[in-house]
This record gives structure tokens, sequence and C-alpha cells, in this order.
């Protein structure tokens, strides 16, 4: 068993924003390329990208990755590890190139400390909004995200959010950005009850979404 070995530092891949500089480090195409470095920037932040059947919600990067970058890091400008490499975007009826995907080390953590805790990943729940990018400012001043679409018979659904509502606050935290309803969403089991303040018709309402679905993350074995 090796011993004394340095541990990368952990980074915060809620804090990425759009073009951050980022590096890869893996062994593309086999051993005989190891360590390989490559550059790039953060392309796009919480991109829901299908995966053998499965939504993950992935860091988008330019940096070059390709078989064999798998599992390694992506690294920010301060040698934090932000994220794991996962897939490259690949196409047969076009030439595709710096589409790579990670997994943010935020939910790498959530992973790895329910495998500590419990001896397996414990699945995140399914809200069932889609939200759209661009943060909504109200009359008031108060910034919230705005839901786009609702999937019928979701926790979301079934508490009465519609499409077109703002949502201010879930779990009596702040939301004024989509990945803050993410961080949310990583703190709430299956089976809870997630209360949520949202903006509609130009009054606040409280509605509380009754979690009790799955949001399946994990790419298919």
């Amino acid at each position: 068993e090796a011993t004394g070995l340095p541990a990368a530092e952990m980074g915060d891949s809620d804090a990425l924003t759009v073009g951050d500089t980022v590096y890869a480090i893996g062994n593309p195409l086999g051993v005989e390329l190891r360590g390989t470095l490559t550059d790039g920037i953060v392309s796009a932040i919480n991109r829901d990208v299908d995966v053998s059947g499965r939504i993950m919600t992935l860091i988008q990067t330019n940096a070059a990755l390709n078989e064999g970058n798998s599992g390694g890091p992506l690294i920010n400008v301060y040698g934090q590890v932000v994220g794991v490499n996962t897939i490259k975007m690949m196409s047969f009826s076009s030439n595709v190139e710096g589409l790579g995907f990670a997994l943010p080390m935020r939910s790498v953590q959530k992973m790895v400390n329910d495998i500590l805790e419990s001896g397996q990943v414990l699945p995140e729940p399914k809200l069932g909004v889609t939200i759209l990018d661009m943060p909504k400012v109200l009359p008031d001043g108060t910034q919230g995200v705005e839901v786009q679409d609702v999937s019928i018979g979701s926790a979301a659904d079934r508490a009465g959010v519609k499409g077109g509502d703002v949502i201010v606050s879930a779990g009596g935290q702040a939301v004024t950005e989509r990945h803050m309803l993410l961080n949310v969403r990583r703190q709430f089991r299956i089976g809870d009850d997630l209360p949520m303040k949202i903006w509609r018709d130009g009054e606040y309402l409280e509605v509380v979404l009754h979690l009790d679905e799955a949001f399946q993350q994990l790419p298919a074995d």
C-alpha cells in the first residue's frame, strides 16, 4: 500500500464561471501518452447531458478530452480539482471538436460522502422543473430563477408549480441563480419535503414539494 503520497486539493466547482481556464490530466489513447496535460476554458456549467439513457449534470469544457482521459482530474488555475473528466461528445455525421464534459466536484464529494456514510450512493431527488439559465429580476428587485417547464406528475407539479413561476428560495436558502437550486437539491433526500417560495402574478406564494422520485444522475452500468 502506497503511503506518504501528496493529495490533490479539492476545489469548489460551484465557483466556476463560463470562460474560466481549466486543465485536464489523463492518459489519452492509452498508457503511452500517460500524464498528458491539455487546457481550455469552461464552456458551460450545469449542462444536463444524456449519457446512456441517464441524465448527468456536467461541466462542459473545450479542453481536449479523449478515451483514456475519463476519471482524470479537471483542474482550475489554482491547481485545485474541480471536476472528474467523464465523456467527449462525438458525432458520426459531422466533425465534433472541443465538446468535453466533467462531473462537478460538488457532485463527486456528495457521492464519496454517501459511500462513507451509508456504503452506497444515495440518489438525488427529482424536483420536476426546467429552469431558464438567465436569472429573473422581479419588480421589487428580488432575484430568482424562472421555471420554463414542469414535468407532469412530478413533485413540482403536485405542489402546484407552473411554468413562468419565479423561484426565489428553496429550503430556506435564497435562489438567485440556477446552480443554487441544484445545491439545494443535493442537500435533500428521497422522502423529504422541500419548501419553496415562488413569485407568480405579482405575489409571493409558499409551496412544498414532496420529493418521492429520484433524479437519475449516474451513468448506466
